[in-house]
């Protein structure tokens, strides 16, 4: 059996446990590098919330200590629940079914937290050092997502552009605070057809083999993937390889994409190139 330790602020043990081989950790944006570098020194195996580090920069210096560590080196993931959502594997695997080359995409996500919600209702969250606020901690799940999808049909984000503005004086320093809309809609276009995905269902439209359009709908379900993200950590441990879809490098690729955007929102739209 592995022993799993689940790390919030202000739990970091002093002493070793030799009963916990492995750590969870769940704690605010900024002191993730901080609570990482400590498990992993101690030689527990490690899955940090996402994002993997604040910035780009602290990211890149994690990983690299990581690798640096001696050998046997313990493993470390980066959890990011999204990646394994029942829908966005499902979804991910009609992007691929469906083939061809990739035509165009989007995604359109709009909510608004509420300003006395309970979740938000905390002082890094509510006054934010971390850069984008709430964008790096919610919508670099949507980049996750996005990913998942691009990568199915054979692409990944290289450049963009992006403008960024605040809608709500209490969620800076920018947000998607649309006050009387809700909306979560990807879709992927390919030259064989189209695979869209919202929060409620996923619609694949083809060609027939007679070259009529051939339609597909299918009912999300309601896991949201944490508890699968978990137990592929504790296979992995058990394997002594973590599942792809956790390593730091995928989550430092989520990161590069949502720090572009801010950049360029900063700068009034201006390109930004994405390297890895």
């Amino acid at each position: 059996m592995i022993g799993i330790a689940i790390l919030g602020a202000g739990m970091f043990a002093r002493e070793a446990r030799a009963d916990i081989a492995a750590v969870v950790i769940c704690v605010p944006i900024l002191q993730i590098p901080d609570f990482v570098r400590k498990a992993l020194k101690a030689g527990k195996h490690v899955l940090s919330e996402k994002p993997i580090a604040p910035d780009v920069a602290q990211a890149r210096e994690l990983i690299k200590f990581h690798s640096k560590l001696p050998s046997p080196r313990p493993l470390w993931g980066v959890a990011e629940n999204y990646r394994f959502d029942e829908n966005v594997v499902r979804t991910t695997e009609k992007v691929r079914e469906l083939g061809g080359k990739l035509v165009t995409f989007r995604l359109d996500w709009a909510m608004l937290l509420p300003e006395g919600l309970q979740y938000f209702a905390i002082d890094w969250r509510k006054d934010p050092k971390h850069q984008g606020g709430m964008i790096l901690e919610a919508a670099i799940h949507l980049v996750a997502v996005l990913r998942s999808l691009l990568g199915a049909a054979g692409e990944n984000i290289a450049q963009l552009s992006a403008f960024t503005t605040q809608l709500q004086k209490y969620l800076p320093p920018v947000d998607t605070g649309a006050e009387l809309g809700h909306k979560y809609d990807i879709e992927v276009v390919t030259t064989t057809g189209s695979v869209n995905y919202s929060s409620m269902v996923t619609k694949v439209i083809r060609k027939g083999a007679d070259g009529t359009k051939v339609e597909e709908s299918l009912r999300s379900g309601m896991d949201p993937g944490v508890g699968a993200e978990i137990k592929a950590f504790r296979e992995g441990i058990a394997h002594g390889a973590l599942d792809a879809r956790q390593s730091p490098q995928e989550a430092l690729r989520d990161l590069l994409v949502i720090q572009a955007l801010l950049e360029s929102g900063e700068a009034n739209g201006a390109l930004q190139m994405i390297s890895q």
